[in-house]
């Protein structure tokens, strides 16, 4: 059994003035689960993906090297609070007005 090739792609320009995203040909269903990296303040996407890579502007094939750094710099930037922690935060600030007795 031949194991299919793997191809790390970049996609510059992911999603449109709509918000939806655009994988501009790319067949998704082949893309490696888990290997998606959606950087918060670009409009990208990298990823492994076993099929065939259509020509397109913004479709970069890119070296492992390259994947992994951008992996690097999207894993180590802040990540935004989850409304969970918000309501959490708020919480514990309620419980210390009402513990003063300024509530």
């Amino acid at each position: 059994m031949t194991t299919p090739q793997r191809y790390i792609v970049k996609i510059s320009n992911l999603t449109g003035a709509n918000g939806i995203a655009d994988y501009k040909g790319l067949n998704i269903d082949l893309n490696v689960a888990g290997s998606q990296v959606y950087p918060n303040d670009e409009n990208v996407a990298y990823l492994f993906n076993t099929g065939a890579i259509p020509e397109h502007a913004d479709i970069e094939i890119i070296t492992e090297e390259e994947y992994l750094l951008a992996k690097q710099a999207h894993e180590s930037k802040p990540r935004p609070a989850t409304v969970e922690s918000r309501v959490q935060q708020l919480e514990g600030i309620v419980m210390m007005a009402v513990m003063e007795g300024k509530l």
